[in-house]
C-alpha cells in the first residue's frame, strides 16, 4: 500500500513539471517575439541582466525536470519488469495447460469475457479456483467419475455437456461420454479433444437434491455457502456467465422446508392449542356471574379444568387457575371440591416453580378455598401450601408478595392454632419486611395480615411487636391512602386489645394524637377502625384512659359517634363507656363533652338490639359515680328512655339486663326527685323499689323536696302501690 503511494506521488510530480516547462517554453517564446518587435533601444546591462536570469532559471527547471525524468524511468522500469514476470507466467501456465490438452486459464477467461483487461483476468482466474475448490467439496453430492473426470448433464437419455475441472482449476465443457464395461475399456478410441468453453453453450445446472443427514459431515456449511456467495456475486458484477452457472445450485434444508403432510399434522395440533386456550377463558368469564355457577358445576367443569393445570401452554394454566379461582369463591361447595379433586398438590407445586402470572392465579384460589372455614384452612395447610406461600413473600414481583400476604392472612384469621401455624412458618418477619415496600397495596395486604395473625392471643401479637410491626405500622397513621390507614388502624386495635403492655407499646408508638384525626377521616371504615382502636386502648387502665382524655380523644369519640350511623357508632359508644367508668373525673369530663346526647339518640333511634345494650351500658357508667352525673342523665330524660327499652317486648335479654342494671345505679345515685316521680307508676315493681327507697333517703331531711313531693302527688302515687 506504501509502495503503491509512493508511485501516486512520483506521478503526480512528474505532471507538474511537465506543465511548469511548458508554461516556461511559451513564456520565452512570447519574450522573444516581443524583443524582436522592439525599437532596439534597450541597453546592454539589461540585456545582460535578462540572460542570467533565463539562465537561473532554466537551471533550476533543469534540476526538476531530472527529477521526474528519474521517477519516471523507474516507475517505467518497474511497471515492464512487471509485465516480463506477467507474460512468462502465463508462457509457463499455457505450456503446462497444452500438455494437458487444454488451454491456459488464461486464454479461456480471455475468451469468455471477451478479451478484457488485465485485472479482470486475474480476478477471473481467483473465480476458477475458488469455483473448483466449491465443487471439489460438492463432488459426493455430484456422483463423480473420478477425481478430475467429467460430470454429465442430461435432458432425457440424451447427455447435454460435460463440465470438467482440470489441474489448472480451468472449467471444460463436451458432450458426455457412453457407458462402458471394464472389458471393452481399453479398446474405446480416445475421447475428443475438448474445445473451449463458450458461454452460449453451457446450460445451467439443475436443482441438487435435499442432503442427506450424513453430509453435513462432509463439508463445511457455512465456508462453502460464503465462497458461493462470494462467486455469485462477483459473477453477475463481471458478467461471467459460465461461472455463474457452474456456482448456482439449490439446496433445500431441514429447517427451511416443511412437508406438506407435517403441515396439516401441526394444523391439528395449532387448533386443539387454540379450542383449550377458548375453553379456559370462556369458564373463566362465565365464573364471574353468579348465576352460572350452578350450571357449571353441573357439568363437572371442575374435573375439566384440573389436568389444564398441567398445561404445556403458561397462559390456558393461568386461565384455568383463575377459573378455578372465580368458582371457589362464590362458595363453600365448590371450595371443598376443589380439595376433593386432589388441585391443592398441582397449585402449590405450581407457586415454587411457575411464573408470576401463575403464582398470583395460584395464590387467588388458595385464598378463595381457605376463606371459608377452618377446615379448608387447615387442609391447605396439610397440602404444604404455607412453605409456598411464604416462599412467594420474597418473590421479587411486587403483586405475587401481596397475593401471597392476602392468602397467609385468610389463613390465619379462622382459629389461633392456624395463626400459629403461620408464625411457625416464619411469615411475620417477611410480612414487616414486604410493609416496608413502597407499594401501597402490598403495605395493605401485609398490614392485614399481622392483623389477622395478632387478634388471637398476647403470645402471637408479641410476635408482631418482636418483629418491629408496631413502630413501623404506627407511622402510616399520617398516609394519604385512605386503604392502608383502614389496615393500620385495624392492626393496631388488635395489638392492644390483649393487655395492658401491649396497649402501652401502641401508645409509645405516638399514635396519639394521629388518630383522633382518622376519626374525621372521608372513609367510614377508617373512622371505624380507629375509634376501635381507641377503644381498645382506653378500656385497660385509668391512666390509658386519661391519657385519651387529655389528648382530646372525648371530644372527637362524641362527633364521631354523632356523624356515624349503624355499626360504626358501636367502638364509639363503647369508647365512652370505658373512660367514664374509671372515674368520676373521667365520666364528668364525658358529661363535659356532652356525650350525653349522642348515646340517648342511639339508645332511641338504632333498630340493632345490641347497639341499644351498648348505649344503656355506657349511660350506667356514666351516671353511677354520684348525684351530679345522675343527675345529668335524669334531667336528659334518660331513665324514662332506659325504663322504655327494658319494658319493651321486642327488646332482646342482653339489652334488657343492660337497661335494668344501668336504671338500678343511677337512681341509687339520683336525689333529683322530679325526675324519680314518673318511674313510681310507670316501672315495674323490681324498679320502683329502688326508686322508693331513694325518695325515702331524700325526704326526711329535705323540706322543700317534701312539699313539692306532696303537690305534684308523688304521696298519691305512693300510696296506690300495692
Amino acid at each position: 500500500m506504501r509502495r503503491k503511494k509512493k508511485g501516486h506521488e512520483k506521478e503526480k510530480m512528474r505532471k507538474g513539471h511537465s506543465r511548469e516547462r511548458q508554461k516556461y517554453r511559451t513564456r520565452s517564446k512570447e519574450n522573444k517575439q516581443r524583443g524582436n518587435q522592439g525599437d532596439g533601444q534597450k541597453n546592454t546591462s539589461g540585456a545582460a541582466d535578462e540572460s542570467r536570469a533565463r539562465s537561473r532559471d532554466k537551471r533550476r527547471k533543469g534540476d526538476r525536470s531530472d527529477k521526474g525524468r528519474t521517477s519516471e524511468r523507474d516507475h517505467r522500469r518497474k511497471e515492464g519488469k512487471r509485465k516480463k514476470e506477467r507474460r512468462h507466467k502465463d508462457k509457463i501456465t499455457g505450456d503446462a495447460a497444452r500438455s494437458d490438452g487444454s488451454e491456459g486459464p488464461g486464454k479461456a477467461v480471455e475468451h469468455a469475457t471477451c478479451h478484457g483487461d488485465a485485472s479482470e483476468r486475474t480476478i477471473a482466474d481467483k473465480l476458477v479456483d475458488l469455483t473448483s475448490s466449491i465443487l471439489a467439496r460438492t463432488r459426493p453430492l455430484l456422483e463423480p467419475t473420478g477425481p478430475a473426470g467429467p460430470t454429465a448433464l442430461t435432458q432425457g437419455n440424451a447427455p447435454l455437456a460435460v463440465t470438467t475441472v482440470t489441474q489448472q482449476g480451468t472449467l471444460q465443457t463436451g458432450e458426455a461420454p457412453p457407458p462402458s464395461t471394464a472389458s471393452n475399456h481399453a479398446a474405446q478410441a480416445p475421447p475428443p479433444p475438448p474445445r473451449e468453453l463458450e458461454r452460449h453453450d453451457l446450460p445451467l445446472m439443475p436443482s441438487l437434491p435435499p442432503f442427506k443427514p450424513g453430509d453435513f459431515a462432509m463439508w463445511k456449511e457455512t465456508e462453502a455457502r460464503k465462497a458461493m456467495a462470494r462467486a455469485r456475486a462477483l459473477a453477475k458484477k463481471k458478467n461471467w456467465f459460465f461461472l455463474l452457472a457452474s456456482v448456482t445450485f439449490h439446496r433445500r434444508d431441514r429447517s427451511d422446508f416443511i412437508h406438506p403432510m407435517s403441515r396439516a399434522i401441526l394444523q391439528v395440533f395449532e387448533e386443539y392449542q387454540q379450542s383449550r386456550v377458548t375453553f379456559v377463558q370462556t369458564v373463566a368469564e362465565l365464573a364471574n356471574r353468579p348465576q352460572n355457577i350452578d350450571t357449571l358445576q353441573n357439568a363437572g367443569v371442575m374435573a375439566l379444568l384440573r389436568p389444564l393445570l398441567l398445561d404445556n401452554v403458561a397462559s390456558i394454566q393461568q386461565s384455568a387457575a383463575l377459573a378455578l379461582g372465580r368458582l371457589a369463591n362464590h362458595s363453600d361447595e365448590l371450595a371443598e371440591s376443589v380439595v376433593t379433586h386432589e388441585i391443592l398438590p398441582q397449585l402449590v407445586h405450581g407457586l415454587g416453580q411457575q411464573n408470576r402470572f401463575f403464582k398470583k392465579a395460584a395464590a387467588f384460589v388458595l385464598r378463595a378455598v381457605a376463606k371459608h372455614s377452618p377446615q379448608l384452612a387447615q387442609a391447605l395447610v396439610d397440602s404444604g401450601a404455607l412453605e409456598s406461600l411464604v416462599e412467594c413473600l420474597e418473590d421479587f414481583d411486587p403483586s405475587v408478595k401481596e397475593a401471597s400476604a392476602w392468602a397467609l392472612g385468610y389463613i390465619a384469621r379462622h382459629a389461633k392454632e392456624l395463626a400459629l401455624a403461620v408464625v411457625d412458618a416464619g411469615a411475620v418477619p417477611l410480612l414487616v419486611l414486604c410493609f416496608q415496600e413502597p407499594e401501597l397495596t402490598l403495605k395493605r395486604m401485609s398490614a392485614s395480615a399481622l392483623a389477622d395473625i395478632a387478634k388471637h392471643t398476647p403470645e402471637l401479637a408479641q410476635t408482631v411487636v418482636d418483629a418491629g410491626g408496631v413502630s413501623l405500622i404506627a407511622r402510616e397513621l399520617g398516609h394519604a391512602d385512605s386503604g392502608l390507614k383502614r389496615q393500620v388502624c385495624s392492626c393496631l386495635g388488635q395489638v392492644a386489645k390483649h393487655n395492658v403492655d401491649l396497649a402501652e407499646v401502641v401508645v409509645e408508638a405516638e399514635v396519639f394524637p394521629r388518630i383522633l384525626h382518622c376519626l374525621k377521616d372521608v372513609n367510614e371504615h377508617v373512622r371505624k377502625n380507629a375509634a376501635t382502636c381507641i377503644r381498645e386502648i382506653a378500656r385497660h387502665t385509668p391512666d390509658l384512659a386519661k391519657l385519651i382524655v387529655n389528648a382530646g380523644g372525648v371530644a372527637a369519640v362524641v362527633d364521631y359517634i354523632t356523624e356515624a350511623r349503624g355499626n360504626n357508632r358501636l367502638p364509639g359508644i363503647m369508647s365512652l363507656g370505658f373512660i367514664a367508668a374509671f372515674s368520676e373525673t373521667l365520666a364528668l369530663a364525658v358529661i363535659v363533652s356532652k356525650g350525653i346526647p349522642p348515646l340517648k339518640d342511639a339508645l332511641i333511634n338504632e333498630p340493632e338490639d345490641h347497639l341499644k345494650a351498648a348505649s344503656a351500658w355506657s349511660l350506667g357508667q356514666i351516671g353511677r359515680h354520684g348525684p351530679d352525673h345522675s343527675r345529668a342523665l335524669a334531667e336528659a330524660d334518660v331513665l324514662r328512655r332506659l325504663l322504655a327499652v327494658y319494658l319493651h317486648q321486642d327488646s332482646s335479654e342482653d339489652l334488657k339486663t343492660k337497661a335494668k342494671r344501668a336504671l338500678k345505679s343511677v337512681i341509687q345515685k339520683c336525689t333529683h326527685l322530679p325526675a324519680l316521680e314518673p318511674l313510681l307508676q310507670e316501672a315495674p315493681p323490681n324498679i320502683q323499689k329502688y326508686v322508693v327507697h331513694q325518695f325515702a333517703k331524700v325526704l326526711p331531711n329535705d323540706q322543700q323536696a317534701r312539699r313539692s313531693f306532696v303537690q305534684s302527688g308523688g304521696l298519691q302515687k305512693v300510696q296506690e302501690i300495692n
